[in-house]
């Protein structure tokens, strides 16, 4: 069954032709209109609210009218815009629909009419609000049917494993013909086998465990990492990811007293290592010169950055650590795609999770990422994690 979805619709007037806006949406179901005669007013609500439908009232002048449309995105998020008007000019319309106006209506206004559109408006709303809703769940679905089979997969190779080890020492301690120190060794090689599959097995759980984490999920308490300490151990495991055709440095402009706190060094170890493998692979077998620099350096954010997986917006301060590499670039087309569970292009050997992983952790250890590529020149991949400084937290020690 559909869901009814209670859709904001911002009326946007004067206070004359609101009272009568207000009578025609009170007959109009699932729908929680807003009204604004003020300008700036409709914008700082809209700043801090989600529309649904926009209403732009005949008593706004076309100037006041194509001024609100430009301050805000309408087209790209797909929001419909009624706009009521008494102009019939050509250019002025046509700047309105290029702006995102998807309907007009003519006045002098007929009650009936307005109502009539306004609620076809909100149930073709309605339709497509359940479409993505639906979309979202079949998306979903099928993720989780690649998740079960991907997994059976690998603990049925897993089992296999086991089962021919325990088959095999079996069969040896059933030959009384069998010298002592060659049935030792291939017992011991058995058990090394079975003891390896079953570390694959635990660690797959592991990766199972932190897919299923959420967002929101409560974070343990866990001891701070201090940066710098941390990145030097790491710098000799994340240097060995490279052939020896690639320059890969690490630079620490102003990290040295950074602690991180939302995070353990077994995950943001996961995280430096998938981007670096990615890195590593985003280079053509002809390409010379090859480079990749990981740099950490504290950021405030004054302005507000949108992740590039959860599409939040975030500010504030942050540990950032940018992954900057100068290979083939990431084509437009599948940048849409580059975090959804097992897409890859690089074929069947591949799980496709890199990302995926990096992902979970990040939003985890509550940070977002962005990134920026050009296709043929360059790739930049940014974490940002919450930290604080080793010398406030010792200040704020002392004076409690």
């Amino acid at each position: 069954m559909a869901t009814h979805f209670m859709q904001n619709i911002l009326i946007l007037d004067e206070p004359v032709n609101i009272v009568l806006l207000k009578k025609v949406l009170s007959r109009v179901e699932h729908c929680l209109p807003v009204f604004y005669s003020d300008i700036p007013q409709a914008l700082n609500w809209l700043d801090k609210s989600v529309v649904d439908i926009l209403v732009i009232g005949s008593h706004l002048s076309t100037q006041q009218a194509l001024y609100f449309l430009e301050q805000r995105p309408f087209v790209e998020k797909n929001i419909p815009v009624i706009m009521i008007t008494a102009s019939s000019d050509f250019l002025t319309k046509s700047r309105a629909i290029q702006l995102g106006v998807t309907d007009f209506i003519c006045v002098p206004l007929q009650k009936a009419e307005l109502e009539m559109r306004i609620h076809a408006v909100i149930e073709a709303r309605r339709h497509y609000l359940n479409y993505l809703q639906t979309q979202t769940l079949l998306q979903k679905s099928e993720y989780l049917h690649y998740v079960t089979a991907g997994i059976a997969h690998k603990f049925n190779n897993l089992l296999h494993i086991i089962q021919n080890c325990s088959d095999l020492t079996s069969m040896l301690l059933s030959q009384h013909t069998c010298e002592l120190d060659v049935l030792k060794r291939h017992i011991l090689t058995s058990c090394e086998k079975t003891h390896n599959a079953v570390e694959q097995g635990k660690a797959l759980i592991e990766q199972i465990v932190c897919y299923s984490q959420r967002e929101n999920d409560q974070q343990l308490t866990q001891d701070a990492i201090p940066f710098t300490t941390f990145i030097t151990s790491q710098q000799p495991l994340l240097t060995a990811l490279f052939d020896a055709n690639t320059t890969f440095d690490i630079m620490c402009q102003d990290a040295q007293s950074v602690l991180l706190y939302s995070i353990n060094s077994e995950n943001l170890s996961k995280i430096l290592r998938n981007l670096c493998l990615n890195a590593n692979e985003a280079f053509s077998q002809t390409q010379d010169h090859r480079h990749v620099q990981l740099r950490a350096e504290t950021a405030t954010l004054d302005e507000t950055l949108t992740c590039v997986c959860c599409h939040k917006a975030y500010s504030g301060r942050y540990l950032k650590l940018t992954i900057a590499d100068n290979g083939m670039g990431i084509a437009e087309r599948i940048m849409p795609s580059i975090f959804d569970p097992f897409f890859t292009t690089k074929g069947i050997l591949h799980s496709g999770l890199g990302l995926t992983e990096v992902a979970g952790l990040v939003h985890n250890a509550q940070g977002f990422i962005t990134y920026t590529s050009r296709a043929l020149a360059d790739t930049t991949f940014a974490i940002f994690l919450p930290f604080e400084l080793a010398y406030a937290t010792q200040h704020a020690n002392l004076h409690n």
